[in-house]
């Protein structure tokens, strides 16, 4: 198993066993320019050359005696091309070496990666890998690392921008050689203070495995158990360091070992069915061993057969011997217990004296029960358990076709019981004869079969019966020939009036007598009658006179009519409706749709709908003159009512604009600044929505 180490960010182990160990560090800052840029391009070098120190690497967790198997570097790039480094190279050392020689490279130690052209992805933010050749073995002490590589295709904007060490060392050096021929150069021509700072690198490594005596045998809790039983295995001795376990079993030692699948833990628990052999592999990355196998013996009880299967009686009638069939090698060995459950998941209750390897049961048996044998071979200890005997009484299987009946008072239902050969109902009910429902309650059935063994059936039916709604409508009415009349029905779900007239609606009665049904969640249905008186009363004659709108709320209806029952009140919906004390004539309201009612001295109601039009005219005057004398002082503009949304700009002859309102207008008196504008011609522009349209000008102000 590996452990992850990133170099100021987050170190990390990753065991197989025990305890995962987290070490928070420094944190690097990102950087764009520095020659320490592992992926510099034609920014920097071809070869660069960077000493870690084991306090700098100790004080973030990198351990002695460890084994490195990936380098990664945490880059950022913004609209940096895709780009070929040749023969990419990372080389590792353990060094003493605490600076640099002038003008020399140290030794560079060993390739671990590389040379390998190495394609940089365009725009890649995040860590950019490399898995090691083969692991390098870190001893303790300074590390040096080496990069280098070859010809390039890049220009200097396609260096990404990368994290370094200087939130961390403050002895951090590097140095560089300015060419391009890669890991051959030995000189480096530039050497850079310490105030420059290394790359940020994440180290992934391990911990190699020690071992004394190896795994030695497999241990085992027991080397025989009983059929159904576990055992525990563990090696003699345990590796130290980073180690996974595998377990292997086979029915013949030393061939045909298959893996267990999910056994990856030194102690492991296994239910063989027959005699197995185990043993344990432990892998590291620098040994795997194999433990000595084990065989672990399953002691078995061969045959156990059980005749008959089923056992049936009817009233009190005695059973037939229950007998199981034992076949061992030496049957002498073998001890017989019987038992019984209500259920085949139920606790078993133990058959006193029932010692043999059959069972007779007595006259008074408890039928729907079931019964085995549990069969205990002295020698290993083991015992088995035969498959078990139901034991039941004969008698018809009932079904019914309904169980649950939820009905109207009334409704007629029937019982239909079936599988027997005649049934003797609660209440005198025939099966399958209907028969209306005034009763609720539970019902029971005595079914018998064709032998006369019966089967008692108690609460087999449920009847509950919902009573029907109370039906009650608007009560009987004299009303005026063809006037209109709400037809309203209350105490029930759904409503069918009669002639074609709905619930809650108006309709002009034409019979004298109307029923409506009402009909509630259950289906249960109600019904109620209302009879109507006419009048015979004339409706008012109406004349009306319909001025649209022009500017707003200047639109009227006015009404002109003769009535045969003077007077008449009226109620316009203008102000709601209800009140009948409005005046005959609707003057001064907006476009729109009105109603009219008109009741006479005899209460005979008339209803009417108008529209008054919209127009759409805009007044807009043209000259204001502000000088406070009660004439034309403000800009009186008519109309902007009829718009829901409107924008008011006016803009002086060198285009700045000295009024600007949306909505609300008030009156402009021509300040501008609070100041007034001088006399001069200016434009204005006023722009509506719902309905949308542009109104442009001149207006002038004088004084």
């Amino acid at each position: 198993m590996k452990r992850f180490l990133a170099f100021l960010i987050l170190i990390t182990e990753f065991p197989l066993i025990g305890i995962a160990q987290n070490i928070t560090t420094m944190d690097g800052l990102w950087t764009s320019y520095t020659p320490s840029n592992p992926f510099g391009d034609t920014y920097t070098s071809a070869r660069k050359q960077f000493i870690y120190t084991n306090s700098m690497l100790g004080n973030v967790g990198l351990p002695s005696g460890v084994y490195i198997t990936k380098l990664s570097f945490p880059v950022y790039t913004t609209n940096i091309d895709g780009h070929l480094l040749e023969n990419y190279t990372i080389k590792l050392a353990n060094s003493t070496n605490n600076s640099f020689t002038t003008l020399y490279f140290i030794n560079s130690g060993n390739t671990v990666y590389g040379p390998s052209d190495f394609q940089f992805p365009s725009n890649f933010t995040g860590d950019i890998e490399f898995n090691l050749n083969t692991p390098f073995y870190y001893s303790g002490n300074n590390l040096t690392l080496t990069i280098c590589y070859g010809s390039y295709d890049a220009t200097t904007s396609d260096a990404p921008i990368y994290k370094t060490t200087q939130t961390f060392d403050n002895n951090g050096l590097y140095v560089e050689e300015n060419n391009i021929i890669g890991c051959n150069v030995t000189s480096y021509n530039s050497q850079v203070s310490s105030t420059q700072h290394l790359p940020v690198v994440n180290f992934t490594y391990y911990t190699p495995c020690t071992y004394g005596l190896g795994l030695g045998a497999t241990i085992s809790s027991a080397d025989s158990i009983c059929p159904g039983t576990s055992i525990t295995l563990h090696t003699e001795h345990l590796l130290y360091g980073d180690s996974d376990y595998k377990w292997f079993s086979s029915p013949v030692n030393p061939i045909g070992y298959t893996e267990i699948i999910g056994a990856t833990d030194s102690v492991e628990t296994f239910n063989p069915t027959t005699d197995t052999y185990y043993r344990c592999r432990a892998t590291c990355p620098n040994l795997t061993l194999n433990s000595n196998p084990i065989l672990i013996h399953v002691n078995d009880l061969e045959g156990i057969q059980i005749s008959p299967n089923e056992q049936l009686g009817c009233d009190q009638d005695s059973l037939d011997l229950i007998e199981v069939f034992v076949n061992s090698p030496d049957s002498s060995f073998l001890s017989y217990q019987w038992y019984y459950e209500t259920d085949p998941t139920a606790f078993p209750i133990i058959l006193q004296n029932a010692t043999q390897p059959y069972y007779t049961p007595p006259n008074n048996i408890l039928y729907n029960r079931y019964y085995f044998v549990r069969i205990l071979d002295s020698l290993n200890g083991c015992f088995t358990n035969s498959p078990a005997v139901h034991v039941q009484k004969i008698g018809p299987t009932v079904s019914f076709q309904t169980q649950n009946f939820n009905v109207c008072l009334g409704d007629t239902i029937s019982f239909n019981a079936s599988g027997a050969s005649s049934y003797e109902w609660s209440n005198n009910i025939n099966n399958g004869t209907p028969f209306p429902a005034f009763e609720t309650g539970y019902f029971s059935v005595i079914a018998y079969d064709s032998i006369g063994c019966s089967i008692e059936i108690n609460d087999a039916i449920q009847v509950g019966i919902n009573l029907p709604p109370t039906v009650v409508a608007m009560p009987d009415t004299t009303i005026c020939t063809g006037a209109e009349i709400l037809f309203r029905a209350i105490g029930a779900l759904n409503y069918e009036w009669n002639n074609g007239v709905l619930n809650n609606e108006y309709a002009i009665p034409t019979s004298t007598q109307y029923i409506v049904i009402g009909s509630d969640s259950n289906g249960c249905i109600g019904s109620d009658t209302v009879n109507f008186f006419f009048n015979e009363i004339l409706n008012p004659q109406v004349s009306p006179s319909i001025n649209g709108t022009s500017y707003g709320n200047d639109g009227s209806i006015e009404i002109d009519y003769s009535a045969t029952n003077p007077p008449c009140t009226f109620d316009w919906s203008f102000d709601g409706t209800g009140d009948f004390n409005d005046e005959q004539n609707l003057l001064n309201v907006p476009a729109g749709d009105y109603s009219l009612t008109i009741v006479d001295s005899l209460g005979c109601t008339s209803h009417y709908n108008y529209n008054v039009p919209l127009n759409l005219n805009m007044f807009i005057p043209t000259a204001i003159s502000p000088n406070n004398d009660g004439f034309n002082d403000t800009w009186q503009i008519r109309g902007l009512e009829q718009f829901e949304w409107y924008e008011i700009s006016v803009f002086n002859s060198q285009g700045v604009l000295v009024f600007h309102k949306v909505n609300g207008y008030s009156p402009w008196n021509g300040y501008y600044n609070s100041e007034h504008l001088v006399a001069d011609d200016y434009i204005y522009v006023i722009d509506t929505k719902n309905p949308g349209r542009r109104f442009t000008g001149y207006i002038t102000i004088t004084y």
